[in-house]
């Protein structure tokens, strides 16, 4: 029944919105005592006729297809009122026809009795009633004397609610609380309950306005006692949003410091000890509930942030310390595992203050600290990689030295000319300054003598391939012509005996007549000796000719250019 009146009062609103000019009607409806009563407010700066006014409500309702879904009781009663006022100006009741009457139209009368109540004069709504003759008989005088004593009492029951008559302040006010409830029931936004508050405050007045010699002062009080839970729920709804709203505002300009952090935690539990006050039978509990729901959410990220504080403050003094440590580590430091402990100690204590979000009181200072910190952290970086090539290239250094030695044990010069250049080159690598350019200087010395030396080798083993390559060269053929051997200072060639005698043979023949084979046996013998000279000129060694029987025949000594 509680759906069909709140679908009644919507329809009945809904017909009034064609009303010219327009008036913002509010209709509101409540079953009492067998009776629906109907309250119609619209706004003091509207004046309707509250004749045209109940007699569009009444057609409304006698309508039988207008609202078929739920019996409408018998007594209807219709109250028209001003926002805003205790009680209504004009009060109508009629009673719902059993069957369908014919359509009524705006201008017809009403079918039950309208009562104003207006200390100025009211145009009756029997308008149309006419009198039997213009005089008026002394019976009519009479009449006329009761009506103004009946029009004055009625200002005096308009002047004292519920004095004489109906109570319609009573049962105008027992509509608005009744829909007051179930708009508490329906209400989600902050918007919503102030409007049921404001309602149930114009009901409460009303029901105080009923004077205590009225006969329903005790049905007015009894009502307003019912009423003070909603209100004192509402005022603790209200009371904790007004915290909750402090609780924003004194958190919207960050960053805070941990005090003010939990003063603001301090607020939000404050707002939702006020809301867990509210008892689960209230109406408003669920919505209380809804609320202490978002409250706790916010009291636990203002939990968090004061943990975000505690710990960012934690991390700057941590980074400090830090700080201090890379500082002493780096006064010191040498080698290059000493300023790469240096650079990694920086690091961690710039880390440390980059990771201090900037909705913290920490991070301007963390800001601060880095602009100190990283151009330490930048040259300890610069350093490490420094001493890194130093130690890479005296590493190398050395190897390859150790290199080059064993080349030359194994008589290689031609390799370890190379492999001492290339440590050489790796030796002055190391950059000035480092911790290994003290130790790299005598590396360089040593390195650039042993260089000269396997040249010298060098020279020298090369020299050395010629010369067995030239000897070998003469020596070679058929017959063999010789044999040598190579001493430090001294080179020995010996004929062999085939050759002696090829040459003997030649100068038997010559002495024979054969000039032929005489000659090529002088020239061949010239050009032998050219050659042995220019041997022993490339060598630099003097060179010593014998024959076979080992008698020395020839000797050359390039450095007297002489020959024997």
């Amino acid at each position: 029944m509680e759906l069909a009146v709140t679908q009644l009062a919507q329809q009945l609103q809904a017909q009034l919105r064609s009303w010219q000019p327009p008036i913002p009607f509010q209709v509101q409806c409540v079953l009492k005592s067998e009776a629906l009563l109907v309250l119609i407010q619209h706004p003091l700066q509207h004046s309707p006729n509250p004749q045209a006014v109940f007699a569009e409500v009444e057609q409304a309702i006698q309508s039988p297809t207008f609202y078929p879904s739920a019996p409408i009781p018998s007594l209807v009663k219709l109250f028209l009122r001003r926002l805003g006022q205790k009680q209504p100006y004009a009060v109508y009741r009629f009673t719902v026809l059993p069957v369908s009457p014919p359509i009524v139209e705006k201008s017809r009368e009403l079918s039950g009795e309208i009562v104003l109540h207006s200390p100025e004069p009211v145009e009756t709504p029997f308008s149309e009633r006419e009198f039997a003759s213009r005089s008026l008989p002394w019976t009519a005088i009479a009449a006329v004397g009761v009506s103004v004593v009946a029009f004055f009492s009625g200002m005096l029951a308009v002047s004292s609610p519920c004095v004489l008559g109906r109570c319609e302040v009573l049962q105008a006010a027992e509509v608005q609380v009744q829909q007051s409830s179930q708009q508490l029931q329906r209400a989600s936004t902050r918007q919503e309950l102030q409007q049921v508050q404001q309602q149930m405050i114009e009901a409460q007045r009303s029901l105080r306005s009923v004077p205590f010699w009225s006969s329903r002062h005790g049905d007015a009080q009894s009502l307003l006692h019912a009423t003070q839970p909603y209100s004192d729920a509402l005022d603790q709804i209200f009371a904790a949003e007004a915290t909750a709203d402090r609780a924003v505002q004194a958190s919207e300009k960050l960053p805070l410091s941990i005090a003010q952090w939990q003063g603001v935690q301090s607020t939000w539990r404050e707002a939702t000890v006020q809301l867990d006050a509210i008892p689960q039978s209230s109406l408003l509990y669920a919505y209380a509930q809804q609320r202490v729901v978002a409250y706790r959410a916010n009291l636990n990220a203002v939990g968090q942030r004061i943990v975000q504080e505690q710990q960012t403050q934690k991390a700057l003094t941590t980074a400090k310390a830090t700080a201090s440590l890379a500082e002493a580590r780096q006064s010191v430091a040498q080698s290059l595992e000493s300023w790469q402990l240096a650079r990694s100690t920086w690091q961690v204590a710039v880390n440390t203050l980059q990771k201090i979000p900037d909705s913290t009181t920490n991070y301007s200072e963390a800001q601060q600290l880095l602009e100190q910190y990283v151009p330490k952290l930048t040259i300890a970086r610069d350093r490490a990689a420094q001493e890194q090539l130093a130690n890479s290239a005296y590493e190398q250094a050395m190897t390859l030295g150790q290199r080059a030695q064993v080349w030359e044990q194994q008589n290689q010069w031609s390799r370890a000319v190379v492999t001492w250049r290339n440590a050489l080159t790796s030796a002055k690598r190391v950059p000035a300054g480092t911790f290994f350019q003290g130790q790299v200087q005598p590396l360089v010395t040593a390195y650039t003598s042993a260089l000269r030396l396997a040249e010298t080798k060098l020279q020298d083993t090369t020299a050395q391939q010629t010369l067995l390559a030239d000897l070998n060269k003469i020596c070679a053929g058929s017959p063999k012509l010789c044999t040598y051997t190579i001493a430090a200072d001294l080179i020995r060639l010996q004929l062999t005996p085939t050759y002696e005698q090829a040459v003997q043979s030649a100068y038997l023949a010559g002495q024979a007549g054969d000039s032929g084979t005489l000659g090529g046996t002088v020239n061949h013998l010239e050009s032998l000796q050219s050659a042995l000279q220019a041997i022993s000129t490339n060598a630099a060694l003097p060179l010593e000719v014998y024959n076979s029987g080992g008698d020395l025949i020839g000797a050359f000594n390039p450095n007297r250019n002489e020959s024997q």
